[in-house]
């Protein structure tokens, strides 16, 4: 099975990974806000301890992210 990992865990990313996790599905959440992916943890999914983390243990990342300063920095990441 391949593992969803789940970046940003507001309004509206929380509840979809929480949805996720509740369907079975191999969930990874990531937030940059510490204890905020704690619902998709007891929904079934294992919290990445860091970003680049994240992206190497997922198969495919859903990011939910609202604000332009936040994704761009993110999307430039270094490769691992």
């Amino acid at each position: 099975m391949s593992r969803i990992g789940f970046l940003g865990m507001g309004t509206t990313g929380l509840p979809m990974a929480v949805n996720i996790g509740r369907g079975g599905l191999e969930l990874m959440a990531y937030n940059r806000t510490p204890g905020k992916a704690g619902q998709a943890l007891e929904a079934g999914g294992l919290e990445a301890d860091s970003l680049p983390a994240l992206f190497q243990r997922a198969d495919t990342v859903v990011m939910m992210l609202w604000r332009k300063r936040t994704e761009i920095p993110l999307l430039i990441l270094p490769a691992p």
